[in-house]
């Protein structure tokens, strides 16, 4: 916790991403033309996450993946509980479908697009092990002004499509790692939403869940075409990690 709250990350201003235009939710509309603006040596501000979590002048870009194998019957997505080794405490127990995490000073590259590129990969490589291929492909922006972690963070999201439905957690944050139809966590949602119950996930994870984007792929069509072929598989384990 001390080694990941004293680390520095790459932020925006709040500012400049509202002159884009405010949104909360998930976004799958115009996110070239955001990153375009944002991810520029103008508006990226390195600064010391402690300094940042708690200031709403400042967004953190938090790559944000999902994995995702498909099948006939639809997408199969990772669904995994963050543990309380994570470095958000106000996050703890929640369920998500999205790897990744904060970009730090050490991803930092001339280019803030290749700073990003790094960043996620390398989120990607430490938070589990994928032993088939894999490709990638941003999706969106996922912004939530109705909390205080929502406030000061703006995800970006990926899916990363795999080859056949595996991955395996090698960072202790990711607990109960499984996989799960896509279209059983949006029904879950959905329910959870008419019964005015709490669904289990952390908020990016409902707003995706409740966006057109994730109803529009459901169908086989809506992911069909991405080639495994940018990524070669990872060590594989030789089984899934049990839980204790």
């Amino acid at each position: 916790m001390t080694k990941k709250i004293n680390e520095t990350v790459m932020c925006v201003r709040k500012e400049d991403f509202e002159r884009l235009g405010r949104f909360s939710g998930f976004r799958a509309e115009e996110w070239q033309r955001y990153l375009t603006t944002l991810l520029t040596t103008r508006c990226v501000r390195w600064v010391l996450r402690s300094d940042c979590e708690t200031n709403e002048d400042l967004k953190q870009i938090i790559p944000y993946m999902m994995l995702m194998h498909r099948t006939e019957e639809g997408p199969m997505v990772a669904v995994y509980q963050r543990s309380k080794m994570s470095g958000e405490e106000r996050l703890h127990g929640k369920w998500t479908i999205g790897i990744g995490g904060h970009i730090s000073f050490r991803d930092k590259q001339e280019d803030p697009n290749n700073t990003f590129q790094k960043a996620w990969s390398r989120e990607l490589r430490e938070e589990v092990t994928i032993p088939c291929k894999h490709s990638e492909e941003i999706l969106g922006l996922l912004h939530d002004d109705s909390n205080a972690v929502g406030r000061v963070h703006l995800g970006v999201m990926l899916a990363v499509f795999l080859e056949f439905p595996a991955a395996y957690p090698k960072d202790p944050e990711v607990a109960n790692l499984h996989f799960a139809s896509l279209r059983s966590l949006v029904r879950h949602v959905a329910t959870a939403d008419v019964q005015k119950q709490e669904t289990g996930f952390e908020n990016w994870t409902n707003l995706f869940l409740r966006s057109p984007h994730a109803a529009g792929m459901l169908t086989t069509e809506a992911t069909r075409g991405y080639a495994y072929n940018s990524r070669e598989p990872q060590a594989a384990s030789p089984e899934p990690p049990k839980d204790e």
